[in-house]
């Protein structure tokens, strides 16, 4: 990290201008800096239920995989929502699933929220 007098700072090859100050995780992809909330993975995981939904295998998975969503919507209400609740209410989510829904794009984004904030 170096820092010169026109108030850039350089890290890792991505430079940020001006000042920045944020509470949370930020991530940098491509040298773009975007700061990651709560509410993102709120929004998407409300965004992307019926088709979480639609992805299961069958009827009883379906009811497992909406239980799943309902309990981790549940805990991201809560002020400081528990890390190691949300990641393994995901996990379940994603083991009731079979592997080819994995890979849509929303399970994707959620799967990549929940690693930005709560960790893998």
């Amino acid at each position: 990290m170096s820092k010169d007098d026109g108030g850039r700072i350089t890290i890792s090859g991505g430079t940020f201008a001006g000042s920045a100050i944020g509470i949370g995780k930020v991530t940098v992809n491509n040298g773009d800096v975007q700061q990651v909330t709560v509410d993102d993975l709120r929004s998407a995981l409300a965004g992307g239920r019926q088709k979480l939904l639609d992805a299961a295998p069958d009827e009883t998975s379906r009811a497992r995989v909406a239980t799943a969503v309902e309990e981790l919507q549940e805990e991201l209400e809560v002020p400081e929502p528990d890390g190691d609740v949300v990641r393994g209410g995901w996990k379940r989510v994603l083991r009731l699933l079979d592997g080819g829904a994995k890979a849509a794009e929303s399970i994707a984004t959620i799967t990549e929220l929940v690693s930005s904030l709560f960790g893998s």
